[in-house]
């Protein structure tokens, strides 16, 4: 059955409008979207803990930890990291990647530098 608003015009125009409205209804939907994953990447924090390590002269070590505070899963985290300005994707700098990070649970991970 054809809603009321499209009522009365031909066929041909007809299908012209339902095109448009299902175009504009897909866009709605992807906007939709978009905002439900800003939203809860909002909720996904982190911070860094570091300084040096007892045993050994010279080194610090660092401790990344990400927390996701929302109520759903957040997917495909990235954790990009570079020592001092050397530039992204170079010696020195690393990725780390996680397909999920669960509600409320927390990830902690690092690694450690020679300090001169």
């Amino acid at each position: 059955m054809t809603p009321p608003r499209l009522r009365g015009l031909r066929r041909a125009e007809l299908n012209d409008a339902q095109v448009a409205e299902l175009l504009a209804a897909a866009g709605d939907r992807e906007r939709e979207a978009l905002e439900r994953r800003r939203a809860q990447a909002a909720q996904v924090f982190l911070w860094i803990q570091q300084g040096p390590v007892p045993a050994l002269q010279g080194v610090h070590s660092f401790t990344v930890h990400v927390i996701n505070s929302g109520i759903q899963p957040a997917y495909y985290i990235q954790i990009k990291w570079r020592q001092g300005s050397a530039p992204w994707h170079s010696e020195g700098s690393d990725v780390n990647e996680f397909s999920q990070l669960m509600p409320r649970p927390v990830f902690a991970g690092g690694g450690a530098k020679a300090v001169s």
